[in-house]
């Protein structure tokens, strides 16, 4: 028919009729949505992949970075400007305390011939005829805390930490000195320097608790001529117990110490079998 638009028709009793796209379109806009029940994939959770262990490990360097800035800016304001003074005391402490020669390494020599030889090492000083072992700078550092001992030069025969039986720890020094007034009597009491220190800390000083020394009487005249003294060891199994090995007149012998509770020192064996 003429007149009507292409998408619609007529029907015999001359109404219009949808025909083609229009009424396909009109037949979806009428029709009720049918609801689509999601799959057990879409309702699953998102699996996210775990995040990579090297994160973990940067938050806690982190974390351990800054509880040591607080721990110094702790001990900065706790000592002002000494801070930076006792943190090299405590450094120079620490060496002490951990300092082991190795036990064939000779620190102090009278016999003659020996210390001729000796005169050409650099880490031996030359006096009145005998040789004496330069000291280590740790407990060069440190001794300047203290009263004035044995002056240079002297020869650093132990240090280390020891512990008496129910103490807390304590450095022990022993030094062999040049100044002394029967260099002959040699590892006797009298004879040598000896301290017992209570370690510095944070907030409190070094303290010196040296007690008596108590041992064997001094040697005989005939064995004061030749002396070869060797560095003082701890005792692994006994943390109150050093040794010192020494030679005279070509025999060797052993001084056994112990801390005593006390702070006093008692060294024995200065003649007797090793």
């Amino acid at each position: 028919m003429h007149g009507l638009d292409s998408t619609q028709g007529a029907s015999s009793l001359g109404f219009p009729i949808e025909t083609g796209a229009s009424w396909s379109n009109h037949a979806m806009e009428s029709s009720p949505a049918i609801p689509v029940e999601p799959s057990a994939a879409d309702s699953a959770p998102l699996d996210y992949a775990p995040r990579p262990p090297g994160h973990r490990r940067h938050w806690f360097r982190r974390l351990v970075l800054f509880v040591l800035l607080l721990g110094v800016t702790i001990f900065a304001v706790r000592l002002g400007p000494q801070a930076g003074e006792r943190a090299v005391l405590l450094y120079h402490q620490r060496g002490c305390l951990n300092y082991t020669a190795p036990p064939d390494q000779v620190v102090f020599d009278s016999d003659p011939a020996r210390v001729v030889k000796l005169a050409n090492d650099p880490n031996f000083v030359i006096s009145g005829g005998r040789a004496f072992r330069r000291s280590p700078e740790d407990w060069l550092a440190l001794s300047r805390e203290l009263p004035s001992g044995f002056s240079p030069p002297a020869a650093l025969l132990f240090m280390h930490e020891l512990r008496a039986p129910g103490c807390a720890p304590r450095l022990v020094v022993i030094e062999q000195g040049g100044n002394s007034a029967n260099p002959e009597y040699f590892l006797v009491p009298g004879g040598f320097d000896h301290r017992v220190l209570e370690p510095a800390g944070i907030q409190h000083a070094l303290n010196d608790v040296t007690g008596p020394c108590s041992g064997n009487t001094p040697l005989a005249p005939s064995s004061r001529s030749a002396f070869r003294i060797y560095a003082g060891q701890p005792d692994p199994a006994d943390p109150s117990h050093f040794t010192i090995r020494f030679t005279a007149d070509g025999v060797t012998r052993v001084v056994n110490g112990h801390l005593k509770a006390d702070g006093s020192l008692d060294m024995r064996g200065l003649y007797g079998p090793p």
